[in-house]
């Protein structure tokens, strides 16, 4: 998992009070080459090629976007495209000390990815 052929996806949907402050479109410059989105309705979609860099880009995307805005907790996917697919679901915790950790266990029929 994590060949040069994936692609790593973690998306999330942020709050509306930083929905409303966050230009759509997408966001540059980003970390190691990510490709960080803002879609319709607060979507948003950082890829990247591992794991780290999409975690490293939305954590900088949080501090400085989400700043002034209290406490936040973002649920989040992570998705790996490519040879072998899997999902791992996250919860994005952003304000005074920002740290990212799985939510919960994995649906049945996927892949933990975390374990490789």
């Amino acid at each position: 998992m994590g060949s040069s052929t994936s692609v790593w996806r973690l998306s999330f949907i942020l709050p509306d009070n930083l929905y409303r402050s966050v230009p759509r479109g997408r966001h540059a410059p980003c970390l190691h080459g990510c490709l960080l989105t803002v879609h319709g309705a607060g979507l948003v979609s950082v890829e990247g090629i591992s794991r780290e860099v999409v975690f490293e880009q939305a954590q900088r995307f949080l501090r400085v976007n989400g700043r002034g805005q209290g406490r936040l907790a973002i649920d989040a996917t992570l998705t790996v495209l490519g040879d072998e697919a899997a999902k791992e679901r996250w919860l994005l915790s952003a304000g005074r000390a920002r740290q990212f950790a799985p939510s919960q266990p994995l649906l049945p029929g996927l892949v933990d990815v975390s374990a490789a």
